[in-house]
């Protein structure tokens, strides 16, 4: 109701008609491409989330873990605002979710996870999130789920230029400017951002006596990047594509309260691919090379630089109309030049996938994959996914899906080699996982919606946990958790008259419990693993009528243990987003976006981690001007 009151107010406030955004009489549509990324076909029985254009555009500027804790049922743990930000998906751990962009895939070979802080939304296309062990489809770290980037090339668009500036409470400044070119055969992209924010909100500081409220005085956050895709459409069956992508990030620890650290730390990371792809007869062949680089500097000493090469080739063909194959290979070469070691290390990785159908109603997918690293052969992983359309009518129909898989993350390099502490002799992490969903789709009328419900359990084996030792700290594999947990999630569209609404909803329920620790002698067993909150959901609602749209987004976090005693916890908290956009044309040449945002509406005082300030009631205005 408040998204729709927001809405109206502004057509009346700002009489605009909608008719003047179409020149004419008539109203011109631009060609849309729409690509599906080439895993998805063969993720059968998973539950895959597509961020799309509108989600990407509203967050525009800002990092990609804002994106995924306010529209997603997955948590991020937030070390503060523009800090380190990881994953929880299904209750695993940080270093359990891989992350590929354009299919490279871009963790930390060092730390063997991806600082979500560092991921800028406007960066790329598009989004997709698969939940649940992959590790049969893209290798080490996919336990959990895994995150996907991509640039999607267009051709015959001509010229277009984009900029976004973004202006905000606590001195926040977004600013990107995007020009793109493309013809029948060439494509490019070229994309400049830079963005930083003071964070110098006002908060109160737990770690005083008579918790006075004090701004925050040290945790500014400078970003900037560029990124390049170009693409060539060599003759009838060839394409070749690449992609460049720098970011720099420069910023001011946010110290835990009641601490007087100035710690501050830089970040570069520098990620490269192409792609050959040649298309003959039912055959696509692929070659792939990339590279990524990251350089992590604190206090303005330490030095910690990773660089990954990789070279993979694959073939996917389609033997029949209802039967589909990919099979492929991936080597990658790790160089990590770290404060305390210098260490290179080989991996193979050969996969194969199988799309096949059963009747007309049911199909299923088979996913193959053997690393090997440094010439020992880490778990071979399988997996089966199905989905079966037991109900398909013109206006309702209904999709039962489930999927089994094995999994495995490969030890970082600090786990095994930093000084002091490495354990070389390290088992690779391991989990069994199942689901099972249904999804349900209806149209009536006017009236669309989407509806899916998942049931997920996950045995984690080989967990591996940094311990007190003598003289320093260590790694062992001594922990066993059991995940479960139920997801699930709605979306809608309505138009009626001269409206068009939206609804988006997601709930995920979580259960990460220790089920076996050889260290605390069963104190901890049964507990829930820290900062994993059993609830987490989020809502989304928009009304748009004519040039004007609104939006309103509600997120809630429950309590969440700091420890595996689970005796000390962090409090729940919600927030509430609400904005407004207006969109008017100029002379015909460019089209205008503008929007007043509140977050954190109702100002409540909360924290994602234990004594980590976050920000309170915040404003930002933005404007798009599209050429």
């Amino acid at each position: 109701m408040v998204v729709i009151v927001l809405a109206w107010l502004g057509s009346f406030l700002f009489p605009h008609p909608a008719e003047q955004l179409v020149h004419g009489d008539t109203l011109d549509l631009e060609t849309v491409e729409v690509r599906a990324f080439p895993w998805e076909k063969y993720s059968l029985g998973y539950k895959v989330n597509t961020l799309g254009e509108e989600e990407i555009g509203a967050f525009q500027g800002q990092a990609l873990s804002e994106l995924l804790q306010r529209r997603t049922g997955i948590f991020v743990r937030e070390y503060g605002a523009g800090m380190l930000a990881t994953l929880n998906m299904r209750g695993t751990a940080a270093g359990h979710n891989a992350v590929f962009w354009n299919g490279l895939p871009i963790n930390s070979p060092s730390l063997g996870q991806m600082d979500f802080s560092l991921l800028t939304v406007g960066s790329c296309d598009a989004i997709r999130v698969q939940y649940g062990g992959s590790g049969a489809l893209f290798g080490t770290d996919a336990i959990g789920g895994s995150i996907h980037l991509g640039s999607q090339p267009s051709f015959a668009q001509g010229h277009k230029v984009k900029v976004r500036a973004a202006h905000g409470s606590f001195g926040l400044w977004q600013n990107q400017v995007e020009h793109s070119y493309s013809n029948q055969k060439f494509f490019s992209h070229t994309r400049a951002y830079i963005n930083r924010s003071a964070n110098n909100f006002p908060y109160r500081n737990l770690g005083k006596a008579g918790t006075p409220v004090e701004r925050q005085e040290h945790a500014s956050v400078h970003t900037r990047g560029l990124v390049q895709d170009l693409a060539w459409n060599v003759g009838a069956n060839t394409q070749v594509s690449s992609s460049f992508w720098y970011h720099f990030t420069d910023r001011e620890i946010l110290p835990v309260m009641g601490s007087n650290t100035r710690d501050v730390q830089e970040d570069a990371n520098v990620r490269w691919v192409a792609d050959l792809r040649h298309f003959r007869d039912q055959v696509q062949y692929n070659l792939k090379l990339g590279y990524v680089e990251d350089d992590q500097v604190f206090n303005l000493s330490t030095s910690n630089i990773t660089r990954q090469y990789f070279i993979g080739a694959e073939a996917e063909w389609q033997a029949t109309e209802k039967m589909h194959g990919k099979s492929g290979a991936r080597l990658t070469h790790i160089v990590g030049e770290l404060s305390t070691y210098y260490k290179e290390e080989q991996r193979l990785e050969l996969y194969h996938s199988h799309l096949f159908h059963l009747g007309k109603s049911i199909e299923g997918a088979i996913n193959l994959r053997q690393m090997v690293v440094d010439g020992e052969f880490v778990p071979f992983t399988p997996s089966l996914g199905l989905e079966w359309g037991f109900f398909d009518k013109e206006t309702h129909n209904l999709t039962l899906k489930g999927a089994a898989s094995k999994n495995f993350k490969v030890p970082t390099l600090n786990d095994r080699f930093w000084s002091p502490g490495g354990n070389p002799d390290l088992l690779p992490e391991k989990s069994l996982s199942a689901e099972m969903g249904v999804v349900q789709k209806g149209k009536r009328g006017a009236f669309n919606w989407e509806a899916e419900v998942n049931y997920y359990h996950m045995l984690v084996d080989q967990w591996i946990v940094w311990l007190p030792g003598e003289s320093f700290w260590t790694p062992v594999n001594i922990r066993k958790v059991r995940n479960q947990g139920i997801e699930s999630s709605f979306s809608s569209e309505f138009s009626f008259s001269k409206w068009d609404l939206s609804a988006d909803i997601n709930y995920s329920y979580v259960q990460a419990r220790i089920a076996g620790d050889q260290e605390d002698a069963g104190r901890s067993i049964g507990n829930q693993l820290p900062y994993t909150p059993f609830h987490k959901g989020n809502s989304y609602l928009s009304a748009k009528r004519g040039p004007f749209s609104s939006w309103a987004n509600y997120t809630f976090v429950g309590d969440r243990y700091v420890g595996t005693d689970n005796s000390t916890q962090v409090n729940a908290f919600a927030l509430l987003d609400a904005g407004i956009n207006y969109t008017w044309t100029m002379k015909a040449f460019a089209t205008c976006r503008l929007g007043i945002q509140v977050n954190n509406f109702f100002d409540n005082d909360y924290q994602v981690l234990r004594l980590r300030p976050m920000p309170g009631r915040n404003y930002q205005i933005n404007i798009t001007i599209d050429l």
